[in-house]
């Protein structure tokens, strides 16, 4: 079988990450006679040293996403014949023509009403389309990969006569025990770690300020915030800050978040919209204790068993839960322990053999 990925709005995150991951690994399996990524320009270069893969780019695959939707309907099928493909992967899940596909739909926003309500009419308008288009291309695709159960339950009601499995991404499990932390003090501080980028529905701006008043309050909290955004995002974060124990760090190279948890010792992730969070499972892998909001699929990520589930919209729910981690490090301990464990599940290898298999079963059935 060969295979096309269709990956022109795959650029950054845990879909990049995955797409790397799902190339690789290919490399020695063997599964397929040839793999064709169809991708625009800054994807490509983060691919060029990957071996025994074919890269497509052109310059229509750089327009803004939605003029190249126009592209897609008109001319991206003949391309598809071009090349021979047998059926067409998309881990973007906006496909609008009529050819053999598997989606994998990684953006929940658009299937979320109340989180497109904190974007500004720009963006919002922007989801609604995006919104409009996938779930125009899950009427009428093959089948869908879903990352979670979260995921799966609200998702699958808009592809009705699809094939469906849930598949979540794979982690890199780095030889690292669980973090023990001992009892916060003056001289030993929480080092509370958030890694996500600076969008409404993450909450960064509540947590900033429980934290400001938290240590106002005495409490040893140093918080440092990886991710990028916005200008106005940045700016309007940092005016939050009143604290030296306060860093807003931005934007830094997806290999340096590995130094950032490791010089923290507790992960706090306050987002109420997620398919599968990476950067938490990140965070497990590397044995953390984390302090979590209560929406979505968080609950599932962690089992359904966390002792320090917040609702990041209510201020003082945030607070007493940061109260509750930094006094109770005993129970940290066990958190972090149980996190390693439930992080170990999520294995690449398994992702890549589940993944080939659908996907040469959908080609079978849809032939």
């Amino acid at each position: 079988m060969i295979i096309g990925i269709e990956a022109v709005n795959i650029r950054n995150g845990g879909g990049l990450n995955h797409l790397i991951a799902f190339l690789e690994r290919n490399n020695k399996s063997n599964f397929y006679d040839k793999i064709i990524v169809f991708t625009n320009s800054l994807t490509k270069q983060k691919l060029n040293h990957i071996k025994n893969i074919e890269i497509v780019q052109n310059k229509f695959f750089d327009l803004p996403y939605f003029l190249y939707i126009f592209y897609q309907l008109f001319c991206l099928k003949r391309d598809l014949k071009k090349y021979d493909c047998d059926l067409i992967f998309v881990p973007g899940s906006i496909f609008l023509i009529k050819f053999p596909n598997v989606l994998m739909p990684q953006n929940m926003l658009p299937f979320d009403k109340t989180e497109l309500k904190r974007f500004g009419i720009f963006g919002r308008l922007k989801f609604i389309f995006v919104g409009i288009a996938q779930k125009h291309s899950l009427k009428k695709t093959n089948g869908v990969i879903f990352l979670s159960e979260y995921a799966s339950k609200t998702i699958s009601l808009y592809a009705p006569s699809s094939i469906k499995t849930i598949i979540p991404f794979g982690i890199e499990q780095p030889k690292i025990k669980p973090k023990i932390n001992s009892e916060f003090t003056s001289k030993n501080p929480m080092k509370l770690l958030y890694v996500s980028p600076l969008y409404p529905y993450k909450h960064h701006e509540i947590v900033i300020k429980v934290v400001n008043e938290l240590i106002n309050e005495g409490f040893n909290i140093q918080f440092k915030i990886v991710g990028g955004g916005s200008k106005s995002s940045l700016k309007s974060l940092n005016k939050l800050i009143n604290n030296t124990q306060i860093k807003l760090v931005g934007e830094v190279n997806p290999k340096e978040i590995s130094k950032h948890l490791i010089e923290s010792n507790v992960f706090i992730f306050a987002s109420t919209c997620e398919n599968l969070p990476i950067t938490m499972l990140e965070a497990m892998s590397f044995g953390m204790p984390i302090i979590c909001s209560n929406y979505g699929v968080m609950p599932e990520v962690l089992s359904h068993t966390s002792n320090f589930f917040f609702d990041p919209t209510n201020y003082e729910s945030v607070k007493k839960v940061i109260k509750k981690a930094y006094n109770n490090t005993h129970l940290l301990n066990l958190e972090a322990n149980k996190n390693k464990n439930i992080s170990r599940k999520y294995k690449w290898k398994e992702n890549l053999i589940f993944t080939n298999n659908f996907l040469n079963e959908t080609y079978e059935n849809s032939k």
